[in-house]
């Protein structure tokens, strides 16, 4: 009886919890690194109490060999790293066009702790990720890439080797879609900070004797800071569409 046990509903819940709990160290929202590793591991735990009687059906019976053991366990694992790498990299687009805003705003130099990151980050890249992460819960997002990590195991069957090609080209993809995206997000700020510059020299030429240094870094910063209270609400909107509908596209079975 324990032997069909351990062989049987113990052995699906830990293959369960293998892709789960990787994606779950990754994934925005979920796991960043001011939430402890015990609370990530405790709930991931939880979820795949949830998710196993789901999915029993589509997971292999316990093999007798340790190697064949560890091997998929090895691919669960991957396939969980994965998921979570795939949104955590589209999630950079906020940090990449946070850093574009700071270098074309002024605030560069003005460097704060990230506590999603536990890292150095301009004050523009920052704040977007911090409101990011709120929207995720306060739009139940969260619960999209928890819905995307189950709607996986159709994809990616347990017990047989992950594509590793396929999840190469996908990141490929990704990050390149990542820096688009905040290029994009970005473009207001690169625009006026063009047609800015452009008239400041302008004027320097037009007036010698004016001390164009002394007025172009409070009006860089002025203007800076206009647009992005005008602009953040459009900016997270857009980010925010764009990123569900990334993660449909690549996780939908």
């Amino acid at each position: 009886m324990l032997a069909q046990l351990v062989g049987g509903q113990i052995f699906q819940l830990f293959l369960v919890f293998c892709r789960i709990g990787s994606a779950m160290m990754l994934l925005p929202g979920l796991g960043e690194q001011t939430i402890s590793t015990r609370i990530k591991l405790l709930l991931s735990l939880g979820i795949s109490v949830v998710v196993a009687p789901l999915v029993a059906p589509m997971l292999p019976a316990m093999p007798a060999d340790p190697a064949s053991l560890l091997l998929i366990l090895g691919g669960e694992i991957a396939v969980g790293i994965f998921i979570g790498t795939v949104a955590r990299t589209l999630f950079t687009a906020l940090s990449i066009a946070g850093t574009l805003i700071a270098f074309q705003t002024g605030l560069a130099s003005a460097q704060v702790l990230n506590p999603a990151l536990a890292e150095q980050e301009s004050l523009p890249g920052v704040l977007l990720g911090l409101m990011a992460i709120v929207i995720i819960f306060e739009t139940d997002l969260h619960a999209m890439m928890l819905r995307g990590l189950v709607d996986s195991y159709m994809l990616f069957t347990p017990g047989h080797l992950p594509p590793v090609g396929d999840f190469t080209e996908t990141m490929t993809k990704v990050t390149a879609r990542a820096f688009r995206i905040g290029l994009q997000l970005a473009a207001p700020f690169i625009v006026i900070s063009t047609v800015l510059m452009a008239a400041l020299g302008l004027l320097s030429r037009l007036v010698p004797s004016l001390q164009i240094f002394f007025l172009a870094l409070p009006l860089q910063l002025g203007i800076g800071l206009g647009l992005i209270a005008v602009t953040l609400p459009t900016v997270l909107l857009y980010f925010f569409d764009d990123f569900a509908s990334a993660l449909g596209s690549l996780l939908a079975p």
